[in-house]
């Protein structure tokens, strides 16, 4: 049955129920908070106090709007409770990378649609390896080019298709640091384009497109020389040089991460000749479906996907340089090939998903942990005192889950029935904090904190 070679409709339906349950897992992860993880908690804080946008990154200003939009304009509609904001930002900064990727899936002509195969996967094996750190501009970055590139590259080029192309070469002034290397690549895509254009105003426009694409690595590479915290800079490299994305020792492991690096070295067999590439296409489908099992069983490692923030962008460029050359040679695929392809791609996503969910349920065990050491404690509790007081289970959950410096944070977010009484502070270390914990005291000891959104703010900006 496995070595039975598939219809390109059974290919494509697999395919779409692999990302029809990653939305699912996906759509979970976010109504669990889990978007709070890591700098998500302080972002979350910011847009309560100010009910309005707050980039705190401006060279990477149309990422962070695009994840905040949402969450401004849920709050615009009336949804301001701390709880509210919070989930908001969590859906959004969680769902964000995939929405913007599954459009690739609809814009491509009928005949040329295999080559959204290229995002998808670049998705799958890198952008889902930071998907614990959802708040990580990486991916959307990384899902915004390639919008932005498809869009230029394929199909007719409409009145609404160059807008779309001209107000996405816009957004690109400010996307992302990664746009010092992928700029190059999508302003030779408007140029290459535009010279098959006979239409004066479309070669404009193109041109156009390709100057703001250009600015933006400009002011991109300017980014990545002048860094606004320098030691932000240092630890990307650190992180991704010493593999720190992928495992710290055989006890933390990002499974998906290592999901991901399986797909991807498994990408060669789809060059193999017919017979050989069902048989090892058999093959390599056992192993990602089998890699399921550790993904269940291996504790989640978040620093991981954290280190991971940027790595969908650097499999994007050579991503995307690979299907201009490919298409450039040969614009329609060998229907075994891509029905290969599809495969892959469908059995990597359901895996991922997999791993997703298990991501999922053990934040869960995170949050379960933090609401029992809330509602045993009362004032600011020191994380010792808070640990001691917990079972083991929940005790290693806190530990493995908790960021270095948004303890007392989470701590505001995950109030018992949304009433502040505890505050449980930052392990010892680690001196830097949105608000001192210490000046709520006099407002912890009243009792029944209103849970209102007036008294949340009054409390972080007394």
């Amino acid at each position: 049955m496995l070595l039975a070679r598939p219809s390109a409709h059974a290919a494509w339906g697999a395919l779409a129920a692999a990302l029809a349950a990653l939305l699912l897992m996906q759509i979970w992860a976010g109504s669990s908070l889990r978007g709070l993880y890591a700098d998500g908690a302080y972002y979350a804080e910011q847009l309560l106090l100010r009910q309005s946008f707050d980039v705190i990154e401006p060279s990477r200003w149309t990422s962070q709007m695009l994840m905040q939009a949402p969450v401004v304009l849920a709050m615009a509609a009336g949804w301001t409770s701390p709880h509210a904001v919070a989930l908001c930002l969590s859906l959004s900064t969680t769902l964000v990378p995939l929405l913007l990727t599954l459009p690739c899936l609809v814009l491509l002509p009928r005949g040329e649609r295999h080559y959204a195969l290229f995002p998808i996967f670049v998705f799958l094996a890198a952008s889902m390896s930071a998907g614990f750190a959802s708040v990580a501009d990486g991916p959307t970055a990384a899902a915004y080019a390639w919008l932005l590139l498809l869009l230029i590259i394929f199909g007719p080029l409409t009145p609404w298709r160059l807008a779309a192309i001209l107000l996405l070469a816009a957004g690109a002034l400010r996307l992302h640091e990664a746009t010092a290397f992928l700029g190059p690549i999508l302003a030779f895509a408007c140029l290459e384009r535009g010279r098959s254009e006979g239409a004066r105003l479309v070669r404009a426009i193109l041109g156009l497109s390709a100057i703001l694409i250009l600015a933006g690595c400009a002011v991109a590479v300017y980014d990545v020389l002048h860094p606004r915290v320098a030691a932000n800079r240092a630890s990307f490299v650190q992180d991704l040089m010493g593999l720190r994305w992928l495992l710290l020792d055989s006890h933390h492991v990002n499974m998906t991460a290592a999901i991901g690096v399986v797909g991807l070295i498994m990408l060669p067999i789809i060059a193999l000749p017919g017979r050989a590439r069902t048989i090892a296409m058999a093959a390599a489908g056992s192993l990602l479906m089998a890699l399921a099992v550790p993904a269940l069983v291996v504790p989640p490692f978040p620093p991981g996907a954290f280190a991971a923030r940027n790595n969908a962008c650097l499999m994007t460029g050579p991503a995307m340089l690979l299907l201009l050359t490919v298409r450039r040679r040969r614009p329609a695929l060998p229907g075994g090939l891509t029905v290969t392809a599809t495969m892959l791609t469908a059995m990597l996503g359901i895996t991922v998903a997999v791993a997703d969910g298990a991501d999922t349920a053990g934040w869960l065990s995170y949050t379960q942990a933090m609401t029992m050491a809330l509602k045993d404690g009362r004032g600011v509790v020191p994380w010792e005192t808070a640990l001691a007081g917990l079972p083991p289970r929940q005790r290693q959950a806190m530990a493995r889950y908790a960021w270095p410096w948004t303890t007392p944070l989470m701590s505001l977010w995950l109030a018992p029935g949304a009433r502040i009484e505890t505050i449980i502070a930052n392990p010892p270390g680690y001196t830097w904090q949105p608000f001192d914990p210490e000046a709520m005291r006099p407002a912890l000891a009243a009792a029944d904190t209103p849970p209102s959104r007036s008294g949340f703010v009054a409390l972080l900006d007394p």
